[in-house]
């Protein structure tokens, strides 16, 4: 209690009235805050802009140097980085590069050499770690060793070592030591009767010959492709559906799927699969908009990756946009039952995942499928997921029809002013620039109050591009507009910008941090 008290004061000293934008980046940081602190801190969020990719860096690097310490260190653990993204991956590097040193992390990466091209982003990562003086060891992790494996065995088998030996050399030929693989082939092997349980012996036996000559895919999709198949239909349906949503499918998502005719016994068909070992229970906390706080439950997984992508392999490939449709549609249509995040965020997930299908689709539902992802677009920024936000926006302004702008400007102009907002978040500043100039084109006739919001964040990328004068002639050109005479006309000129805001500066040289933030804020009058 007594460091957590001291993470406290120090996050509300570093953090003060941006706290709650840490908040949004890292939710679980509102359980540390409760009664009058969390109402004065946490529960007014600011009008500041958000946070681009840089300042959500630069918000974790506080955050960690805050909670970690040589007395208090923390590691982290990321699985599969195989499948990160550059942007993930610099995150990392963010905090593990941090310039001040003041952090204590350890960072453990775990990823498939076999799955990644030299290409691949992981390995610029880790040279840029390297350049940056980070300390980093790599190893490589081979499959169990022939005695591992034996004694692996010969605990499952309930015999003497001495007495699998000669099974264990046999599986360790045929699956080089990868554990999955090894229970695969023994579990095939069970079920060819090739190793079965003697009442008279009253213990596991196996003809060596026999097993020996047992043929062995050199694929492991393949044996579990083909232990899935011999399911029943109902229990595989369920199976692919669970897929669909990645390594893990919630309680929530099939309850509102168990709701719609197509999959009413969804839950029914998961359970028998998690009895047969296709899925596992586990536990996880509640949502961080939720006061309980205890672990529940709530969440079944898939045991392996490559189980679940066992079972996604069992949709055909020609009919994976209609399932992921049927999927979206079947929680959108039970989505008024909750105000959940996650579950709009999955229907629109899904739904996105057949645009080819609606694409083809009259323009009145296009306008709706726009205006959904608008919506998921919107949630997705205030909880700081801007990737996910900026795919959602991306396709709601692709389902958009032709001359949306006439008929539908105000739903164009928020898609796309959202989808810079998005695109800026990233780092993507070519993409928000460029999207945010068409806005302006576009609402060339619309009210200059009504477009401030786009200009605001159009003069912050030119500034991030380095296009200053630009920048400066807009903002000028917009005071102007507004009545506000600020500069005189003929100030265009790098130098004279420079000047000018090197003078600015000097006006405020006196003032304190504190001072500035508790300024009184200017109203437009």
């Amino acid at each position: 209690d007594w460091e957590l008290h001291l993470i406290q004061k120090e996050l509300i000293r570093v953090f003060g009235i941006n706290l709650p934008k840490l908040a949004r980046i890292l939710p679980n940081v509102k359980y540390m805050f409760t009664g009058q602190t969390s109402s004065l801190y946490l529960d007014h969020e600011t009008n500041q802009p958000d946070l681009n990719f840089r300042g959500i860096c630069f918000a974790i690097q506080c955050f960690m140097r805050i909670v970690s310490s040589k007395s208090r260190p923390v590691m982290i653990f990321i699985d599969d980085l195989q499948w990160a993204d550059n942007i993930s991956l610099d995150l990392i590097h963010s905090v593990l590069s941090d310039v001040k040193k003041s952090s204590t992390v350890l960072f453990v990466g775990a990823y498939r050499s076999n799955e990644v091209q030299q290409d691949h982003a992981i390995y610029r990562f880790l040279d840029d770690l390297k350049s940056y003086g980070v300390k980093t060891s790599e190893m490589d992790l081979d499959g169990m060793s022939v005695q591992d494996l034996n004694a692996m065995i010969a605990d499952a088998l309930t015999v003497l070592p001495r007495i699998s030996k000669t099974l264990s050399a046999i599986v360790f030929r045929k699956t080089s030591g990868n554990p999955l693989f090894a229970l695969e082939f023994l579990d095939s092997l069970i079920k060819r009767c090739l190793l079965q349980y003697s009442f008279r012996e009253r213990r596991w036996i196996w003809d060596e010959h026999a097993v020996n000559e047992a043929e062995l895919s050199d694929n492991v999709l393949h044996l579990l492709t083909t232990k899935l198949i011999s399911l029943p239909s109902d229990q595989k349906e369920a199976l692919k559906v669970a897929s669909c949503f990645g390594s893990r499918i919630t309680k929530r998502a099939v309850e509102m799927l168990s709701k719609s005719r197509r999959f009413d016994s969804l839950g029914s068909h998961l359970d028998d699969s998690f009895r047969d070992g296709f899925l596992v229970h586990i536990a996880e906390r509640s949502s961080p908009t939720s006061s309980e706080k205890s672990y529940e439950m709530t969440t079944m997984k898939f045991p392996h990756d490559k189980v679940r992508e066992a079972a996604y392999g069992l949709i055909d490939a020609n009919e994976r946009c209609r399932f992921h449709h049927d999927i979206g549609m079947a929680l959108l249509s039970n989505i008024q039952a909750t105000d959940s995040d996650e579950i709009l965020f999955s229907a629109v997930h899904h739904i996105n995942r057949s645009t080819s299908l609606l694409l083809g689709y009259p323009a009145e539902t296009r306008l709706s499928m726009a205006e959904l992802n608008l919506k998921a677009g919107s949630r997705a920024i205030q909880c700081s997921y801007f990737m996910s936000a900026f795919s959602y926006l991306q396709v709601g302004a692709e389902l958009l029809p032709a001359d949306s702008w006439k008929e539908h400007g105000k739903l164009c102009a928020d898609l796309h002013f959202l989808l810079s907002r998005a695109a800026y978040a990233l780092g993507k500043i070519d993409d928000a620039s460029l999207t945010l100039k068409g806005c302006i084109e576009e609402m060339e006739n619309v009210e200059l109050n009504d477009k401030l919001d786009i200009y605001f964040l159009y003069i912050r990328t030119l500034h991030a591009r380095r296009e200053l004068s630009e920048a400066f002639k807009t903002c000028r050109w917009i005071l102007n507009q507004l009545g506000e005479n600020v500069l005189h006309p003929d100030i265009t000129k790098d130098d004279d910008v420079t000047a000018t805001v090197d003078e600015t500066f000097s006006m405020y040289s006196d003032l304190s941090d504190s001072k500035l933030i508790n300024m009184k804020e200017s109203t437009n009058q």
